[in-house]
């Protein structure tokens, strides 16, 4: 899967020759204006599958091999509990690192 990848990188080479193979290849569009999305967005050009959200990806993997499938639990929860404050800290817009430590009140230690 392609989220990021400037036109000229090595990720979008491995990508490119996934597609040559026939291969699933997923790409999430990226603003035409950023460098940094000209490599996924031309992917998709390509013939990878553009991705608008989780089910995009588990339609695919679950068409391709249903053995695949059982890797998603359906009951599946995160260790952490998601909530509404949580969610409106993670928007649309990028933001650094440092900064979602700081919203989460979390630990910056390595």
């Amino acid at each position: 899967m392609m989220v990021e990848a400037a036109q000229r990188s090595g990720s979008l080479v491995t990508a490119q020759l996934e597609l040559e193979q026939n291969r699933d290849v997923f790409a999430v569009l990226g603003s035409p204006l950023d460098l940094r999305a000209q490599g996924s967005n031309a992917l998709i050009q390509q013939r990878a599958k553009l991705i608008m959200g989780a089910a995009d990806i588990l339609e695919t993997l679950g068409n391709t091999d249903p053995a695949r499938t059982a890797l998603f639990d359906a009951d599946w929860q995160p260790d952490v509990p998601v909530t509404t404050t949580n969610l409106a800290i993670l928007g649309v817009t990028p933001i650094e690192v440092d900064e979602l430590v700081c919203q989460f009140g979390l630990s910056a230690a390595i």
